[in-house]
């Protein structure tokens, strides 16, 4: 997962920037836009679309949802949830630091 991911370079390429970036220190990313992320990127490095089984995957390898959210409740259309920024973090996937690649394990 993290290979194809890292592979792709989705988070380098600025076509893709639109629906998932670096955050400015370089230390997570986010998912800007989580459907066009699922339909523009998911199927072109991964052989799904579905957002939830990509969040699995990253849970598998340690990262973690850094919650900024400011809809927490039910009430907000999943239309709305989707233009959400989602962060990610894990200690050792730093921008420009491939070298600590190799230590982002599976669990």
């Amino acid at each position: 997962m993290l290979i194809c991911f890292v592979r792709h370079r989705i988070l380098e390429d600025d076509d893709y920037h639109r629906w998932i970036c670096w955050s400015a220190p370089g230390t997570s990313f986010l998912v800007l836009d989580s459907g066009e992320f699922c339909r523009q990127i998911l199927p072109k490095v991964f052989k799904h679309n579905n957002y939830t089984s990509f969040v699995r995957q990253l849970n598998l390898y340690g990262f973690h949802k850094l919650n900024r959210s400011y809809h927490r409740h039910n009430s907000v259309s999943d239309a709305v949830r989707d233009l959400e920024p989602r962060e990610f973090f894990h200690p050792k996937f730093i921008r420009f630091r491939t070298d600590l690649l190799g230590e982002i394990r599976r669990k």
